[in-house]
């Protein structure tokens, strides 16, 4: 009888605390906006150094107190989520389990009509075809010279771009950069 007693005497002053609490920060909240509302203002008259570093301050502020504010959404929406969001039974577990084996590639037929039904050569035409699908090609300036560069090699398609530009634009580029 004493505990539940207890309980609900510690229940109700925690949610006076937290009301106070609450409002406080509610109203710290609007008092930054109408004295950031006010910098701008004297901003219009006087821009000197002092009101611009006042302003910052409060915005500094202003965007903690907001950050702290986020920080508690997320987690009353993660706590939420873990109480009452999806949970994952047993029958979908299971369905899952069977649903594997469909989702397996059985046999594959190449472009030249060859099936393959081993899984360790489907993997490898997969491959080649993902390889093959990804390449790409490069046209030097003058339109003549084709080379193949696999996304694989950024290193040698480098080379190539370096070796196509002059030391001189080489240079130019850099400093402007």
């Amino acid at each position: 009888m004493f505990f539940e007693i207890l309980k609900k005497k510690i229940g109700s002053e925690t949610i006076c605390f937290s009301i106070k609490k609450t409002k406080e920060k509610r109203e710290k909240l609007k008092q930054i906006e109408q004295e950031i509302i006010e910098i701008y203002g004297e901003l219009l008259n006087n821009t000197d150094g002092e009101t611009l570093e006042k302003l910052e301050k409060m915005k500094a502020a202003l965007k903690e107190s907001r950050k702290k504010y986020i920080e508690g959404v997320i987690l009353r929406y993660k706590a939420r989520w873990y109480e009452f969001g999806e949970k994952s039974t047993r029958y979908f577990l299971n369905l899952e389990k069977r649903n594997y084996v469909n989702k397996t590639i059985k046999e594959i037929i190449l472009d030249d009509g060859t099936k393959l039904s081993d899984q360790i050569d489907i993997l490898e035409a997969q491959n080649q075809s993902y390889m093959e699908l990804y390449k790409s090609r490069i046209v030097d300036d003058e339109g003549t010279q084709e080379t193949q560069i696999d996304y694989l090699t950024k290193i040698d398609f480098l080379i190539i771009i370096l070796n196509s530009i002059k030391r001189k634009e080489i240079h130019v580029r850099v400093c402007l950069h």
